[in-house]
């Protein structure tokens, strides 16, 4: 596996060139096999293609809306069970989510862990951090360890 210091000085030799890092800037970069970035993308079109159509299978079920209690909610959740020692991920239909109490506390144990990556990801931007209360992060913690 490429080192993530070899990845990041190629992404920033790209930018270079371009002004902006796009995504297709970096397939561009990554197509010639003696990329350093050749290595990551899975070049064989009949297996990129079916990962692509997966990708959008994904997309098209988290896009989907549905009214609960008068407001336009997620359709699906995309959630983790571990069912007989494995580990299960698909999507549940809201309905299921909110009546079967595992998928209900995965859904509020990965609402938690969305809201500490989201504080994660933009804790260097100091405009946020007069908006963002950490007190409401701990409060969800202690729903999900209560429910």
């Amino acid at each position: 596996m490429i080192k993530k210091e070899i990845v990041a000085a190629e992404l920033k030799r790209i930018e270079g060139e371009g002004g902006a890092l796009t995504p297709h800037a970096v397939v561009e970069a990554a197509r010639a096999s003696n990329s350093l970035l050749h290595l990551l993308f899975d070049w064989d079109n009949s297996s990129a293609g079916e990962k692509y159509r997966l990708w959008q299978a994904r997309q098209l079920i988290s896009v989907q809306r549905t009214i609960f209690q008068e407001r336009e909610v997620h359709q699906y959740y995309n959630i983790e069970l571990t069912e007989d020692q494995e580990a299960v991920r698909a999507y549940f239909p809201l309905e299921q989510v909110m009546s079967k109490e595992a998928l209900y506390k995965q859904a509020l144990a990965s609402a938690v862990k969305d809201l500490e990556v989201w504080l994660k990801r933009y804790e260097d931007l100091k405009g946020l951090k007069n908006v963002v209360n950490l007190s409401i992060l701990e409060q969800a913690r202690v729903t999900v360890a209560s429910v």
